[in-house]
């Protein structure tokens, strides 16, 4: 048998090479693409990193805003505790003091020695009083202290004080003040003005005039104790004493009514400290 030479047409030869050269074209095609794509792909991903490094330093940051924040709040929070605990403790020394200074014994002045000291002091008082004078009876009280009012005998941090300045012009006072309550069944608030306070539980009676008058001794008594030495501890207490008006009532210990004076003694010199009125109490 006789071998055959099989040759390529010249057409076929050159369709040959066309489809290599398009094999290879999309060949290359493919690789870029290829390339581009990772190209691609690390482009996002170190678009990816820098996303991420950015919003973590951003929460980084909102942490350490967050953490500094805390320690401001902790730190101010620290600086009031220790600020109300110096308070506190001032407030507890100062009270500690107080307690001790209540807790020493009051000594307090024969009736001899108080009427030796406050007697000419006590009666220019009862006279000023007496003459509706509140500008005297203001320069009789100490500047640093007011004066206080009581419309029975059992002192206490309710009652009513002014300063200085204010009792000069009381009397002009329109303003109805709480002055304490009634006492009685019926007690009720004593509401008014100072000038009627003054008709009612002040100089109700002509005490300038009194039936008696004692120094640092009680010459009345009712069911409200009188804690005028408690209260104010070493004062000097003047008393203007009425045993009573009405025979009958006054007999039967019923009608009885004083003014009390109170002087407290400040470098050496005695102030009016507080006015007190007592009577009968149930």
């Amino acid at each position: 048998m006789r071998n055959m030479d099989i040759r390529n047409t010249p057409r076929e030869t050159e369709q040959i090479k066309t489809e290599q050269k398009i094999n290879n074209l999309n060949k290359n095609k493919k690789n870029n693409f290829i390339k581009k794509l990772i190209i691609f792909n690390l482009i996002l991903f170190f678009i990816g990193i820098v996303i991420f490094s950015f919003f973590q330093e951003q929460k980084n940051t909102e942490f350490i805003k967050v953490e500094n924040f805390e320690k401001e709040i902790e730190e101010k929070n620290k600086e009031n505790i220790e600020s109300e605990t110096e308070i506190i403790g001032n407030k507890i020394v100062e009270e500690e003091k107080i307690n001790v200074e209540n807790k020493n014994e009051t000594i307090a002045l024969s009736p001899a020695e108080a009427e030796k000291i406050i007697k000419n002091k006590a009666s220019k008082t009862i006279i000023a009083i007496k003459n509706k004078d509140f500008e005297t009876v203001a320069n009789l009280t100490h500047p640093e202290n007011n004066l206080t009012f009581s419309p029975y005998a059992n002192l206490n941090k309710k009652n009513l004080s002014f300063s200085q300045t204010e009792i000069k012009n009381i009397l002009n006072d329109s303003t109805k003040y709480i002055w304490g309550e009634y006492n009685g069944i019926s007690a009720g608030e004593i509401k008014m003005t100072f000038a009627n306070y003054y008709e009612d539980f002040i100089y109700d009676q002509d005490y300038f005039n009194a039936e008696k008058i004692s120094y640092n001794e009680n010459l009345s008594s009712g069911k409200i104790k009188n804690n005028a030495q408690d209260f104010f501890p070493n004062s000097i207490i003047v008393e203007y004493y009425f045993s009573g008006f009405d025979p009958e009532l006054t007999e039967a210990g019923m009608d009885w009514q004083s003014l009390r004076l109170i002087f407290i003694e400040i470098d050496g010199d005695w102030y009016l400290r507080a006015i007190s009125h007592d009577e009968l109490t149930i």
